[in-house]
């Protein structure tokens, strides 16, 4: 899903049929776009998914008493965040943008 998310500009253009673009032509409003709702909500439902998937999966990993399978979730987790961040600071923009574009129609 972390491939889904942060591709899935690309996989649309190539009409992939991918988990996260099938959410979201279920989970947008009819009058609004894929892009529309990924900058709306859809980024921040897939972080929140995601990192509820590392949950899980770093208390399963737990029962393993295996240090190298925690430090690589660790690992994962921290590059998921630095990514999160970076694009939540893009997509803030977008969505001041579009509703500035919006005031002015």
């Amino acid at each position: 899903m972390l491939n889904d998310t942060f591709d899935w500009l690309k996989d649309s253009q190539h009409k992939a049929g991918t988990f996260f673009l099938s959410e979201a032509r279920r989970r947008k409003s009819s009058d609004e776009s894929v892009t529309e709702w990924v900058i709306r909500e859809g980024f921040a439902w897939a972080m929140a998914t995601l990192e509820a998937l590392m949950y899980e999966l770093r208390a399963l990993a737990n029962d393993l008493k295996n240090p190298a399978i925690l430090e690589h979730l660790d690992t994962r987790a921290a590059t998921l965040a630095r990514k999160r961040d970076r694009v939540f600071e893009g997509l803030l923009s977008l969505a001041k943008l579009r509703d500035a574009l919006n005031r002015n129609q």
